[in-house]
């Protein structure tokens, strides 16, 4: 599915058609279950496309084909995890991280998209993309959301890897693009820039209670 498709533009009958309803449900519950389970690469896509199971129409149905013709011509890939391609910086059996978000993009709710992905041994083996579970006012925020929801699943695979003996004895880098989120996530302070919420600082505060085992590390796409 191309990038510059909006599904939200897709006119939606008031009465929706049974038969495209059931199609579309069907091909997009077998995109869910390869997206969860072995490709990382189409889980934006099918989750932009499952707010449409209950609603879908033949428009939506042909951009779903399009996702599953991309999972047909990747199906020869493979998640490989070998400690022995590992490169510095980082080490062998430990894990990192990458965060990134989509600000408003959710139409007509102007949620935002985030989306992150866990790596060890030069593989990604935990991932997920979803819709923020509050509303960001800026990309620093919508950013902060995506770095909690990693920092939450970096967490629990620490102490996962901890219990099956790949002890995790140096802090978990987590590579992220906004230079706002990244300031927030180093001082513990939003400086207003946070929606004074309860779920607002129940996010920061989880953020800083796993921020000990976390190392915060900028890059620039260009």
């Amino acid at each position: 599915m191309k990038t510059s498709v909006d599904l939200a533009q897709i006119p939606l009958p008031d009465k929706p058609n049974p038969f495209w309803v059931s199609v579309y449900a069907m091909i997009v519950g077998e995109l869910m279950f390869l997206a969860t389970n072995s490709m990382p690469s189409i889980v934006f896509h099918v989750s932009a496309l499952a707010r449409y199971m209950t609603v879908g129409t033949k428009q939506h149905y042909a951009h779903a084909k399009t996702v599953l013709r991309y999972a047909i011509g990747q199906k020869k890939r493979k998640i490989s995890w070998c400690a022995a391609h590992v490169r510095p910086p980082h080490l062998p059996c430990h894990i990192y991280a990458f965060s990134d978000a989509s600000w408003a993009d959710v139409v007509p709710s102007r949620k935002s998209t985030y989306c992150y992905l866990l790596f060890c041994n030069n593989a990604v083996f935990s991932w997920k993309s979803a819709v923020a579970p509050i509303l960001a006012l800026s990309t620093a925020e919508a950013e902060m959301i995506a770095l909690c929801c990693c920092a939450q699943e970096v967490a629990f695979s620490r102490k996962l890897a901890n219990e099956l003996g790949f002890l995790q004895l140096s802090p978990t880098p987590i590579y992220e693009d906004n230079l706002g989120a990244k300031a927030i996530a180093e001082t513990g302070s939003s400086r207003g820039s946070m929606p004074d919420s309860v779920d607002a600082k129940a996010l920061k505060r989880k953020l800083i209670a796993v921020a000990e085992t976390l190392s915060w590390f900028y890059f620039n796409d260009d």
